[in-house]
């Protein structure tokens, strides 16, 4: 009698050391917190990111322009350099020596006044061909930085989708923890709470969470108080909210009843047609990236020739105006 009262002692200690209920969702509150602030965290540097790609979209519409008028200017600029060098022809024509030196009276009084005007009118363009310049190495430092910007914001949004799947997934994890627990020990409470079909149809007949919504469920719980009193494991935030279900119609249909292996082909279809579409997104960012290297490459190719173009022109005017008129027929 001793060893069967024991016994019953026994088997009475081991139910009292199950962990009670609230314990276990007190628990899950706890470790989801982290997730969650993650994610609510990740919206924040979503909608900065977001911003920072606006401006990117106006900078470049900005840099289109600025290019776009400097080159314009660039082409009268040339147009007037070959003016001034058809100028400098008309002179040498009518009998001034290119190479400058001693000449009579009556010839220096004749072709001072235009070599002056010659000179004055280089001058000019020299003036503006270098604001030009310092205006197109402006654009072009405003190209290098959005180039870097746009890459460097690829990337963000590379991080922040692979950090918010993570996290997704463990609060989705935890979140379906949560319901599993609860659907153990109160499956009546748990209908009651229930706010569409789709809930009643994971209650009953054991669909899985994600095809009506894990954060619809979880809140519809967690609103009903059933995971304990101050126990937060669906969350507040931005991330975290659920978005509520629309309310029926006045008249709706009759509700389409369908088994879980096709509630469960029905998930995969949709998850199947949201990798690819993800896909297609990456392969554009990497296009993309390529396409930057090679405008880059491009760019820094022609920004160079025309550097030499520029430098050898000045040159070429420097000695043009210092009296070696053989160099005034240079071209930039």
């Amino acid at each position: 009698m001793k060893t069967r009262y024991w016994l019953a002692l026994a088997g009475l200690g081991a139910v009292a050391a199950a962990p009670p209920a609230s314990s276990i969702f007190a628990q899950i509150g706890v470790e989801i917190q982290g997730p969650l602030n993650d994610l609510d965290s990740l919206d924040k540097q979503d909608k900065d990111l977001k911003t920072s790609e606006d401006a990117q979209v106006f900078a470049n519409e900005a840099e289109h322009k600025q290019r776009a008028r400097i080159e314009s200017e660039v082409t009268q600029v040339q147009m007037d350099a070959n003016e001034a060098d058809q100028m400098r022809q008309r002179i040498i024509d009518s009998g001034c020596p290119p190479e400058g030196g001693e000449v009579p009276v009556e010839l220096a009084n004749r072709c001072n006044p235009q070599i002056d005007a010659h000179r004055a009118k280089v001058e000019e363009i020299m003036q503006r061909a270098k604001s030009l310049k310092e205006q197109m190495d402006q654009v072009n430092e405003l190209r290098d930085n959005i180039s870097a910007t746009v890459l460097a914001n690829v990337q963000k949004r590379k991080q922040i989708d692979a950090d918010r799947e993570r996290l997704t997934a463990e609060r989705d994890r935890l979140q379906t923890l949560a319901i599993e627990e609860l659907l153990k020990r109160t499956k009546l409470g748990a209908a009651k709470a229930c706010t569409s079909e789709c809930c009643h149809r994971v209650i009953y007949d054991g669909a899985d969470p994600k095809l009506c919504g894990i954060g619809l469920i979880c809140q519809s719980f967690q609103n009903a108080g059933l995971f304990g009193s101050g126990v937060t494991i669906c969350g507040t935030g931005p991330s975290s909210t659920p978005v509520q279900e629309a309310a029926a119609p006045a008249v709706t249909a009759p509700p389409v009843h369908k088994t879980k292996a096709e509630w469960e082909a029905e998930y995969q279809a949709k998850m199947a047609a949201y990798t690819q579409e993800l896909n297609k997104q990456q392969q554009a960012v990497t296009q993309y990236q390529a396409d930057v290297a090679a405008m880059e490459k491009r760019r820094t190719e022609l920004k160079a020739a025309a550097e030499q173009a520029q430098a050898a022109w000045e040159r070429a005017v420097a000695a043009c105006k210092a009296g070696d008129y053989s160099q005034c027929d240079r071209r930039p």
